[in-house]
């Protein structure tokens, strides 16, 4: 009698076993968590820096916008673990995107050590750059989480509302001033990303819809 054993093919885009769903649960709910404690964090450090955040670094502010970057990694990495942007090209988004934040991250480190402006070595400002463009990339990976549409509910919108923070803002701050700004920067952070947080922590279903019981 012979015995044939043909290897399974898993393609890339096919649902997870419900093994990797239950693993998954514990990791988003965390997720969610740091990542509500990171938005509520830097609006409460915008609130206090004020109208100070033109002039040089402010240490409570740099400092919890750090919490708040580790938020968005770690929203990102429950992105690429569900699959949310999509299977093969869609994995590139939270990929790139893991990418930027952690140059991002280091110039808020370095930001304690030269904190006044205009005296940072040069290579500072590349990593500066990486802060802003995270941000763009976070608009386009909401943008995919949004069309692929594995997560159900509000929460497939969720995100890229959360990551206009930068079109929107930006453009506010230069009409109405730095005080509005902070106020402003400070809502759209707890009601949007904060919430998406909340979302993750208590239904981290909502995120695992494409994956088989």
């Amino acid at each position: 009698m012979s015995v044939h054993i043909e290897r399974a093919r898993v393609e890339p885009g096919a649902p997870r076993p419900a093994a990797d769903r239950h693993r998954l649960v514990p990791r988003i709910r965390a997720a969610g968590i740091v990542l509500t404690a990171g938005a509520v964090a830097w609006a409460i450090g915008t609130l206090a820096a004020g109208d100070q955040m033109d002039q040089d670094v402010q240490p409570l502010e740099n400092a919890t916008s750090m919490v708040f970057l580790c938020g968005v990694a770690a929203l990102t990495l429950v992105v690429l673990a569900t699959r949310a942007s999509g299977p093969r090209k869609g994995r590139t988004f939270p990929i790139v995107e893991l990418a930027l934040l952690a140059p991002a991250m280091l110039w808020s480190v370095f930001a304690f050590v030269y904190p006044e402006q205009g005296v940072e070595p040069g290579w500072m400002l590349a990593l500066d750059m990486c802060w802003p463009l995270s941000q763009l990339c976070t608009i386009v990976m909401g943008a995919a989480v949004a069309r692929v549409g594995n997560w159900t509910g509000f929460l497939r919108w969720h995100l890229l509302l959360a990551a206009l923070w930068l079109p929107v803002m930006i453009p506010f701050k230069n009409l109405a001033g730095t005080v509005a700004f902070t106020y402003a920067s400070a809502i759209w952070l707890v009601a949007t990303y904060g919430t998406l947080g909340l979302r993750l922590a208590l239904r981290p279903a909502d995120t695992l819809a494409g994956v088989r019981d």
